[in-house]
């Protein structure tokens, strides 16, 4: 019996822990803020945020920034930079067709 109730208690334990630190980073979330935040994103200075625009790298930052700001820590695997960052990059290949 005992066997049983312990991964029932290390699993409470667990969810308790989790949602702490979740009710500790959402405590940093208040409307203003996130009002904030999308009037921001939704500004004329960002110009739309096109794709391989400035505005969408100006965009970029200023959300990891945000994420840093709320203690969010970008996930880091064996195939990413070990400087881990919320900035991805990816390559972009064009096609086009001979005729």
């Amino acid at each position: 019996m005992k066997l049983k109730k312990l991964p029932l208690c290390l699993s409470a334990c667990l969810s308790l822990m989790a949602l702490q630190t979740v009710s500790a980073h959402t405590n940093q979330l208040t409307l203003e803020s996130v009002t904030k935040d999308v009037t921001y994103l939704a500004s004329d200075e960002l110009k739309g945020r096109a794709s391989f625009s400035p505005g969408i790298e100006q965009a970029a930052s200023y959300i990891a920034q945000r994420y840093n700001e709320i203690g969010l820590v970008p996930m880091t695997s064996k195939n990413l930079n070990k400087n881990a960052s919320f900035k991805q990059s990816f390559n972009v290949h064009s096609i086009t067709p001979n005729s």
